[in-house]
């Protein structure tokens, strides 16, 4: 159980990416979530991210603000 904890804390990572840049990266919002849904699409293909996540990560993709 101790290394299936510290693999799941080892495999996510956030980096703080300042509002200004995003809007510089993305333009909007929708491009944004746009992006973030394709990404994940080709994670789930490859199996680094599970299907069960989904729904969570595009929405967290839906709440970011800049």
């Amino acid at each position: 159980q101790q290394a299936a904890t510290q693999m799941c804390g080892l495999s996510t990572s956030q980096v703080a990416i300042a509002p200004a840049k995003l809007k510089d990266m993305y333009k909007s919002k929708q491009a944004y979530a746009k992006a973030v849904e394709k990404r994940l699409t080709e994670l789930e293909k490859a199996g680094w991210s599970l299907p069960l996540y989904r729904s969570m990560i595009l929405d967290d993709a839906a709440k970011v603000n800049f």
